[in-house]
């Protein structure tokens, strides 16, 4: 009965290691709708949430008989994605541009360096605002709160324009990372949903995320053939920048005060870690 679609322009550049530089990039536009996104047998809501309190449901029809009120973004829809890596070997020390007819000790220091990284970035994931204590439609699942002001209607639905997601780190109130900028304003755009509904779902946009890992490596020649002794220096996350979950936030109508408040970051703080290793 349901349907899933996904759209999307996929791009890549790969090149392969020569001359010392080997990288993959790509970016992929895309958008994904579907009625759900886990089978109903499964019995599941979206991660992170219990019953659905904080980002909407998955998987469950609140509707069955209207099932188009459910065609929205897919839970998983990343309107856009790209990454790159790459490994880059410094041109310095025999048998490079630079320095190739250098002395063995002198080699030893300047030669065998290389640098690599990894970066990420997508764009948020879908939320929506869950309807509390309140069951329009179905008397085992509440939905989602209706957005309040009157003028659009999404996917052929009367809800409403709803407040923009600006997901800041501070509030105008200094409460702190919240999906809103000004979370009573938002919250007062919303109301329970009426009986024969079931209010928008994924209609909202959690917090982007963006990661930069960087490496640095060196490798020394033992006096055996075949013979090599490397180090590398790896840093997770280099920026330490910091990007909120979204399946981890309180978005319940029934709870003004902390109303779009995140809770849990995506990733984790800058890390580092030193390896030694023989090659033989």
């Amino acid at each position: 009965m349901a349907r899933s679609e996904y759209h999307a322009l996929q791009l890549m550049v790969r090149k392969r290691m020569s001359t010392g530089i080997l990288f993959n990039i790509n970016y992929a536009l895309s958008h994904s709708l579907d009625h759900a996104s886990a089978p109903e047998r499964a019995n599941v809501f979206a991660p992170g949430g219990s019953g659905g309190e904080n980002a909407g449901y998955s998987g469950s029809t609140i509707n069955t008989w209207d099932l188009d009120q459910e065609y929205a973004n897919s839970d998983f829809d990343m309107r856009h994605q790209f990454n790159a890596s790459w490994v880059v070997e410094l041109p310095f020390g025999r048998g490079k541009a630079f320095g190739s007819d250098i002395p063995g000790w002198a080699d030893q220091i300047l030669g065998g360096w290389e640098i690599s990284g990894i970066f990420r970035a997508n764009s948020g994931l879908p939320i929506a605002v869950v309807n509390p204590r309140s069951w329009p439609t179905n008397w085992d699942l509440e939905g989602n709160a209706t957005c309040n002001a009157p003028g659009a209607n999404v996917f052929g639905l009367e809800h409403g324009p709803c407040p923009a997601t600006q997901n800041v780190k501070d509030t105008v109130d200094g409460r702190g990372p919240n999906l809103f900028a000004d979370p009573d304003a938002a919250f007062a755009l919303y109301r329970h949903t009426e009986p024969g509904l079931r209010g928008p779902r994924n209609n909202l946009r959690a917090d982007n995320y963006v990661n930069l890992d960087f490496g640095i490596g060196k490798s020394f020649n033992m006096p055996w053939e075949g013979h090599r002794f490397a180090f590398r220096w790896d840093i997770f996350n280099l920026t330490n920048s910091v990007y909120f979950d979204g399946f981890t936030m309180n978005l319940s109508y029934g709870t003004k005060g902390s109303f779009g408040d995140y809770v849990d970051v995506l990733g984790g703080p800058r890390r580092m870690q030193l390896s030694l290793r023989y090659e033989f």
